[in-house]
């Protein structure tokens, strides 16, 4: 977040040990500078603690 603002967000679901993504997407101000794949290794990391 900046200024109290959104910079991305992420769509997905966790079903049977498995994410799925339904979108990921980044504002025009924060697009080019690595978030929304920040944001997917994120997701992964999560996962990976879910399944364990």
């Amino acid at each position: 977040m900046v200024d109290g603002l959104p910079l991305g967000s992420a769509r997905f679901t966790l079903k049977s040990n498995i994410l799925y993504f339904s979108s990921v997407s980044a504002t025009p101000r924060a697009r080019g500078k690595g978030l929304a794949k920040v944001m997917i290794l994120r997701l992964e990391e999560f996962t990976i603690e879910k399944v364990n």
